[in-house]
């Protein structure tokens, strides 16, 4: 599959290819020879953060490893609440 991006971090065509068969094949990402092709560029070093929420990609990896936090069921004050139903 061929397609563009117009991103803030990754711009110009792309191809995405699934390699391997059988019960788990993956895919390849690989940056068509176009006007934002620039083989030294390399956005994981020069750019880390999300743009989306500013956290790098050890940010995000370590929040997933962390079971999400729950409401208390009194509300944000922690508080005694209705009785659940």
């Amino acid at each position: 599959m061929k397609f563009w991006l117009e991103g803030e971090k990754l711009r110009g065509g792309f191809a995405l290819t699934r390699v391997g068969g059988g019960k788990k094949p993956w895919w390849l990402l690989v940056k068509m020879n176009d006007e934002g092709a620039d083989p030294r560029r390399d956005p994981v070093i020069t750019q880390p953060r999300s743009v989306v929420s500013g956290k790098t990609i050890q940010e995000l990896a370590a929040q997933r490893e962390r079971p999400p936090e729950r409401p208390s069921p009194g509300g944000a004050r922690g508080g005694a609440g209705a009785a659940g139903g």
